[in-house]
């Protein structure tokens, strides 16, 4: 569980400089949609991705079961005690993802890039 203490380490601010979580100003879970662009097919564990964006352990577990009804993230074995996982970047998150690098792009570079999300 997340203390105040434990909150304070990471400065906000990068948290919530993804495409999406700036798009939906800090929404949460958007953190969660942002780590595609960082881990790809890469796997990753409840606790890892909760670990990689302050969230807390049953948020992250809670929105990853929303992500696997939607097909978008894929259990793929077991680690240990701990369910791994997996963007499903190649099918459902192509679209997400293209957009979501152009959208940083713009951010760095000034290039107006149409709002279109997918």
């Amino acid at each position: 569980m997340r203390t105040k203490e434990s909150k304070g380490k990471h400065d906000d601010n990068y948290f919530d400089a993804g495409p999406l979580a700036t798009v939906l100003q800090g929404e949460p879970r958007a953190r969660i949609l942002d780590q595609a662009l960082l881990l790809g097919n890469a796997e990753f564990t409840v606790s890892g991705l909760a670990e990689g964006t302050d969230l807390s352990f049953k948020t992250v577990k809670s929105f990853l079961e929303h992500l696997v009804a939607l097909k978008w993230v894929i259990p793929t074995r077991k680690m240990g005690n701990a369910q791994a996982y997996r963007f499903n970047v190649e099918n459902h998150m192509n679209n997400f993802i293209d957009w979501a690098i152009k959208f940083q792009k713009s951010r760095l570079t000034n290039v107006d890039y149409s709002p279109e999300l997918f």
